[in-house]
């Protein structure tokens, strides 16, 4: 059995070897065909090496700039200490100091472990090796503009306190928080010097209303923050525009805007004002309560 396999096979290569040869016009375009095919076939891989390679490249590159990306936001934030509330009136405050990070808000004690961060995603992991993720939350930070978004709404501003003393930060919210609830979804009025003006705040948005004796009235709408000290103004690319110290009045009827801003040399900043809270009837037609007010004040 084994003596006819060897057989077998010795038939199988004569027959290979008999079609290889051919007649010499065979041969020649039989060669022929078989170095075009091969040469289209290096000039193939050799493309498709090109391709890899280049792809490869980008690859590399993009890699590259997004960790060069990350360690510069990384470097920004080294060393800092944020607190805010958003507008449903959650409190956050979050550290960064060397590789470590501590973060509070409503829901939990201080978090602290070694951190991560993206352009749009901070990390904080309990071991070095960033195995065991302990939180997660989205970020947004802006290098030029020194202003960080946390959760998405909260446009937080930064403290001079030290990056773990985020605990303090976190408790120093606590009356900001309590303002944030009190001017959500109202509206304060404040006479000023022969004009009137409101502040309406809906969600996220701020709502600026200045009307003038003559009827005259002007608006602006801005994105807020607040914090310990500041009621803070941005426009929608999240560029600061006007910033104010706030106090609230004891039993919660006022509150006083001072400006603490020199960026504004409009109308729309005002030294200090007090405002009061309008009632639902009055809010329904703001234009003219306030005129009432210019009226009222000028009869005194």
């Amino acid at each position: 059995m084994k003596k006819a396999f060897i057989t077998f096979l010795a038939v199988i290569s004569a027959m290979i070897m008999f079609t290889a040869c051919g007649s010499n016009g065979s041969s020649d375009n039989s060669n022929g065909s078989d170095s075009n095919d091969s040469s289209a076939d290096t000039a193939s891989d050799i493309s498709a090496q090109d391709t890899t390679v280049s792809e490869t490249e980008k690859a590399s590159a993009a890699t590259s700039g997004s960790d060069t990306a990350e360690k510069s936001l990384s470097s920004a934030l080294d060393g800092t200490l944020w607190a805010g509330t958003d507008y449903r009136a959650n409190r956050y405050a979050v550290g960064f100091n060397g590789n470590q990070a501590y973060f509070a808000d409503n829901d939990t004690s201080v978090t602290e472990g070694y951190w991560a961060v993206n352009d749009d995603t901070l990390r904080i992991y309990r071991d070095e090796a960033n195995t065991e993720k302990l939180l997660e939350i989205p970020l947004s930070y802006d290098i030029q503009k020194n202003m960080l978004i946390l959760n998405e709404f909260a446009v937080m501003t930064q403290t001079d306190i030290a990056p773990d003393q985020v605990q303090e930060a976190f408790e120093q919210t606590s009356e900001a928080c309590e303002a944030a609830k009190l001017l959500q979804d109202s509206y304060w009025s404040a006479y000023n010097d022969g004009s009137a003006k409101a502040i309406h705040i809906s969600d996220v948005s701020l709502e600026l209303i200045t009307v003038k004796s003559d009827g005259s009235a002007d608006t602006a709408d801005y994105i807020w923050s607040i914090d310990k000290d500041n009621l803070c103004l941005y426009d929608d690319n999240y560029a600061l525009k006007l910033t104010y110290g706030w106090q609230v009045s004891d039993n919660g009827s006022k509150i006083t805007l001072s400006d603490t801003d020199e960026q504004d040399d409009t109308d729309t900043a005002d030294t200090s004002l007090e405002y009061t809270a309008l009632t639902e009837e009055q809010s329904k037609d703001i234009v003219n309560c306030l005129l009432g007010i210019i009226a009222d004040n000028k009869n005194k």
